[in-house]
């Protein structure tokens, strides 16, 4: 058996790096390369995931600078973080002349393509047959089954266009498809709101959402003011102007955790005074259970603790 993945982001690296993991050749197909870098890091402790490495940083600089000096930025640095993945498979190469490169996050892609279990192939393609699909350049690519991961995009069945036009909205807006208050409400629209566009690592930013959201419609944290929602949907039209299109537009996950725990009133303070000094503090969403409203503080207790025991500190 022959798969076919195409796709040029999370899904499709992991599901090709997957089906190679369980010994069939797999044919990986996109239209751009990607930077790909490791689940896990090294450090003095063993191996750390890469969100509990997330950091505290400055907040978004808006300056935009000269496109030839923000593309030569870009590419020193994730080549110094990541190595061109070019050195794997010339499929892969990354240039200086590619414009918005997205980052990857995959343990045994590499491996499996300097292992020849997974063939990386760059291009279009024109039409599919019975058993293949032929490509632009005039490849074709036989295949027994073709799984496609392909994107999607944020499609909303409101059959208002003045409350669509109201957010923003842009379905083929795959990163911001809506300008919310930190991508949630929205002033115009008090009992709406949005969980889950967001990108970065996932599952805190969704819960702090949806608490921040349920607190509000509740009456239990008060509404944003006028003044703080038109500063954040700034922020947010800002976000999307930016050119390239950062892979992860919001920055740093700690600082925008503690954007929403400010809101509930839920920041563990003496974790983030120790994160903002040059020592490395993790952080986990089971921090934001401590105090204030929702709070589990023994639960986030043994969380914490589970999570620091298993990187030794």
């Amino acid at each position: 058996m022959q798969p076919l993945v195409i796709g040029g982001s999370f899904s499709a690296y992991e599901i090709a790096a997957d089906i190679a993991s369980h010994g069939l050749p797999v044919t990986h197909l996109f239209r751009r390369p990607s930077w790909i870098a490791h689940r896990y890091t090294h450090s003095d402790n063993g191996l750390i995931p890469l969100d509990l490495l997330s950091g505290r940083y400055p907040a978004p600089c808006f300056e935009i600078p000269d496109p030839e000096e923000l593309e030569q930025r870009y590419y020193a640095g994730r080549t110094r973080l990541f190595g061109n993945p070019g050195t794997a498979h010339p499929a892969l190469h990354i240039s200086k002349s590619d414009e918005e490169v997205p980052v990857i996050i995959s343990n045994n892609y590499l491996q499996h393509i300097k292992d020849r279990k997974i063939t990386p192939v760059r291009g279009d393609i024109e039409r599919f047959g019975k058993t293949s699909c032929l490509l632009n350049q005039r490849q074709e690519i036989y295949a027994d089954g073709v799984i496609l991961c392909t994107g999607y995009t944020a499609k909303l069945p409101i059959q208002n266009p003045a409350l669509l036009s109201s957010l923003d909205y842009k379905q083929e807006d795959r990163i911001q498809p809506l300008v919310l208050n930190k991508g949630t409400l929205h002033p115009n629209h008090p009992s709406l709101g949005f969980v889950g566009i967001y990108r970065g690592p996932y599952f805190g930013v969704m819960e702090m959402q949806a608490r921040w959201a349920a607190g509000v419609f509740s009456g239990q944290i008060r509404h944003p003011s006028s003044d703080q929602h038109e500063y954040e949907l700034l922020v947010e039209r800002q976000l999307r102007a930016q050119m390239p299109r950062p892979n992860f537009p919001r920055g740093g996950y700690v600082d925008y955790m503690a954007e929403f725990g400010a809101e509930l009133g839920v920041l563990p303070h003496d974790l983030l005074a120790q994160a903002g000094d040059d020592s490395w503090v993790p952080m986990i969403p089971a921090d934001f259970r401590r105090t204030g409203l929702g709070a589990k503080p023994e639960l986030a207790a043994q969380q914490r603790n589970r999570v620091l025991k298993r990187l030794g500190l």
